[in-house]
């Protein structure tokens, strides 16, 4: 049996933080901004900016699902699953997933669409408060782990057909 669950019970919502207060180094810690999600598909490891680490802000763990969380980018449901931990720009949220399993998430999100979160009266944009009271009915954990296995094969024979 499915229940119905508020995201916000699910998750631990996360914004970032400006470029300016960090610095730029040729290794280090991911350091994503909206425009590096137009390099991958779902699992995010590129950005364009590295930066060194620091104890003065938290990086976002890998198994993190990333989106957009404001301007039309929202619309292009622009959803990424991270591989590795990472900083993330203030124009990115971060859902960390608690009671979720992270690929089913990443899935759940996608198909609904960010813009059936958003408020899109003006600018759209998505902030906790619409995040948190968001329902979805989602199914025992190693359920969800199953589906999203399932999914997850079904994305790398697309990718392998798409290459042939």
């Amino acid at each position: 049996a499915w229940e119905q669950r508020e995201l916000g019970e699910l998750v631990d919502i996360k914004s970032g933080y400006s470029p300016s207060k960090f610095r730029e180094v040729n290794i280090g810690e991911l350091f994503l901004k909206v425009d590096d999600l137009n390099h991958t598909i779902k699992n995010q490891n590129y950005s364009k900016i590295k930066v060194k680490k620091t104890d003065l802000f938290n990086l976002i763990p890998a198994k993190s699902v990333i989106f957009p969380k404001r301007g039309a980018a929202i619309l292009t449901n622009k959803i990424r699953l991270l591989n590795q931990e990472s900083y993330i720009d203030t124009n990115l949220m971060a859902l960390i997933p608690i009671k979720i399993e992270s690929e089913f998430l990443f899935y759940i999100i996608g198909k609904t669409g960010l813009y059936k979160m958003a408020d899109t009266s003006t600018i759209p944009q998505i902030n906790n408060k619409h995040i948190e009271p968001y329902s979805i009915k989602i199914p025992k954990l190693n359920e969800q782990k199953k589906i999203a296995c399932f999914l997850n094969n079904i994305d790398q024979t697309i990718t392998l057909l798409q290459r042939e």
